[in-house]
């Protein structure tokens, strides 16, 4: 995505839609918190009709971890969105007021000292006298340092953080319209265990929902400029790896994950791929192509 990324919305250079059918292989349960009058203990997410469905921020959030765990076992560096500081969110920060500076006519000494002011702010005093004690020729070289070092970070570039936008769009999935009107769902008593004893907590027996297993329900997911069909680059490799993951090993969603539940296989022979992109102020599509057929040249 080379050294324009921040820029990477002013053009609307591609977009890839994927669309088709997620199945659940376990059980399922995407929780709503404690049940309320008339409910189980701990209830599903259903819309306003009483329709199970899996919110898209679930799924993303699952594929963003993913993502970032297949990063780090390729040595990428990666931080931490959890983190009270985070590095990436300054560096991006630090590239935008670097630019804008520039564009003002600012000099160089000038725009090297509020970077490091803005670094050291935040916390990260050994970074702000790094770059204070670097000399660079111009502010491009400036913003190159930072990027190297510093970030954004490769899940940052693809999912964003609270200084750059998101690439990755997922929708809320709903049961296929052959199922819409049949997915009901269950519920289970269990109850918690005391550590210490190896017995049963007292008191702690509760109902649980779940959606059982072998649903299909509809996936859809848009990337915007991360062309994964005849593009390259990290980021590109990176998406690519995670949706063949999704194929073959599945993503594991909602609740009570270590028990057996959330499960969730995308069908490649039943999802296909879309590459659009603008020509004379048009939208051009592509024939959509089954995914189980593109993934193949992965």
């Amino acid at each position: 995505m080379g050294l324009n990324y921040l820029n990477s919305f002013e053009a609307l250079r591609c977009i890839v839609n994927i669309y088709g059918i997620l199945v659940n292989e376990t059980p399922l349960r995407i929780g709503k918190g404690a049940g309320g009058l008339g409910e189980v203990d701990l209830p599903i997410e259903k819309d306003p009709r009483g329709i199970p469905y899996i919110p898209g921020s679930s799924i993303k959030g699952c594929i963003r971890s993913l993502s970032e765990s297949l990063a780090r076992a390729s040595g990428e560096r990666v931080c931490d969105p959890l983190s009270v500081k985070s590095l990436c969110n300054v560096a991006t920060a630090a590239i935008k007021q670097a630019t804008n500076l520039s564009i003002k006519g600012k000099s160089l000494n000038e725009i090297k000292e509020k970077i490091s002011g803005l670094f050291k702010h935040e916390g990260f005093e050994s970074e702000a006298n790094i770059l204070t004690s670097t000399t660079f020729k111009d502010v491009n070289e400036l913003i190159s340092k930072i990027i190297s070092d510093y970030g954004p970070c490769i899940i940052c570039r693809i999912f964003g953080n609270t200084e750059l936008a998101s690439h990755i769009y997922i929708y809320d999935s709903y049961p296929t319209e052959d199922v819409i009107n049949k997915v009901t769902a269950l519920s289970r008593t269990r109850v918690a265990i005391d550590r210490f004893r190896n017995a049963s907590r007292s008191g702690a027996l509760f109902t649980y929902e779940y959606v059982p297993q072998g649903y299909r329900w509809n996936f859809r997911m848009r990337i915007i400029n991360i062309d994964i069909v005849r593009g390259s680059g990290k980021e590109v490799d990176l998406l690519r790896s995670v949706i063949k993951y999704m194929t073959t090993h599945g993503l594991i969603v909602g609740s009570m994950k270590t028990v057996g539940h959330g499960l969730l296989r995308l069908d490649p022979d039943n999802t296909f791929i879309e590459r659009c992109f603008v020509e004379g102020l048009k939208i051009v599509c592509e024939t959509p192509i089954k995914l189980s057929e593109v993934i193949k040249e992965w």
